[in-house]
């Protein structure tokens, strides 16, 4: 009998254990699986992306970019060492002479010498002298233009001491014309704004005591004014002839009568009428100075 208990027990005990080991295996949970992650940048990867999305425009911007407006490219130092005329210098370049047309401008002649001095050309070439005579300039290249004209001569922006643009300047106050040579410049729209600005205010030759604007010989003589044309007078009516008073010399009056008066006289027989006796008939000579009926 008691080996039959210890057996049942036996068999229970087995059979709890097994149990206990089969719950353990079905109820572990299965270890999570790691989703893979993206590489992470690196520091200098990071930056390049902050300033490239920071610099590309907005693909859905509808604005253009805007043009620039400043320095064109890298100045070049030089010497001025003569001014020829308002828009044409002499500079001391990389140890050599050379001469520097404006960009942008043209002024009245001066020197041209198959041209006569043109109306403000002595005043615009005295102005550039002022500013930029004997100064150290900076000169500058414009990318749309030639680098050399024609004749020569560097087509160039310069710039002052004070980094004032000698070229504008001289068109802001009046000393020259905004020029543009077949292709755009890229500063034309300052330009035009500036010699609208000189003609608004007349400044320089905008001036109505100046040349008005206009490009014509410096020595030419102003326009005279309109002379008005000389008044003809009428001839009067001629007198009834073979009947005439004789106090009045130059005209044939009747006498009395009817009266007549000074304004019934000058319409019909015409005025100064010399009077050669007293009392004349018609009383018209009352200060008795000879004449009678003066023109008024």
């Amino acid at each position: 009998m008691l080996q039959w208990v210890l057996v049942v027990i036996g068999s229970v005990s087995l059979f709890c254990l097994l149990c206990a080991a089969l719950s353990l295996v079905v109820g572990q949970p299965e270890p999570p699986v790691a989703e893979e992650q993206p590489p992470q940048p690196t520091a200098t990867e990071a930056v390049r992306r902050t300033v490239t999305e920071t610099i590309a425009p907005s693909a859905t911007s509808a604005e253009p970019p805007l043009e620039p407006t400043a320095q064109t490219t890298q100045r070049q130092a030089a010497q001025v060492v003569e001014v020829i005329d308002g828009d044409t210098l002499k500079v001391l370049l990389d140890g050599q002479e050379a001469t520097i047309r404006l960009i942008g401008i043209d002024t009245p002649e001066s020197v041209h010498p198959q041209q006569p001095v043109e109306c403000f050309g002595r005043e615009a070439s005295a102005r550039a002298r002022e500013l930029a005579a004997d100064q150290p300039v900076q000169l500058e290249i414009d990318p749309t233009q030639d680098s050399v004209d024609r004749y020569g001569r560097l087509l160039r922006y310069v710039y002052l001491p004070n980094d004032t643009l000698l070229n504008w300047e001289l068109v802001y106050q009046g000393y020259g014309f905004e020029y543009t040579y077949e292709v755009p410049y890229v500063y034309q729209a300052e330009f035009r704004q500036a010699e609208q600005d000189a003609r608004q205010q007349q400044r320089g030759l905008w001036a109505p005591d100046a040349c008005n604007g206009e490009r014509k010989p410096a020595d030419a003589p102003a326009p005279e004014p309109p002379t008005a044309p000389p008044v003809v007078e009428e001839a009067p009516p001629a007198p009834l002839a073979g009947n005439c008073s004789p106090a009045y010399a130059n005209v044939c009056i009747p006498p009395l009568p009817p009266d007549l008066n000074c304004p019934e006289i000058r319409q019909q027989y015409g005025c100064n009428i010399q009077v050669v006796s007293w009392p004349d008939p018609h009383d018209i000579d009352r200060d008795e100075d000879g004449i009678a009926c003066e023109c008024q």
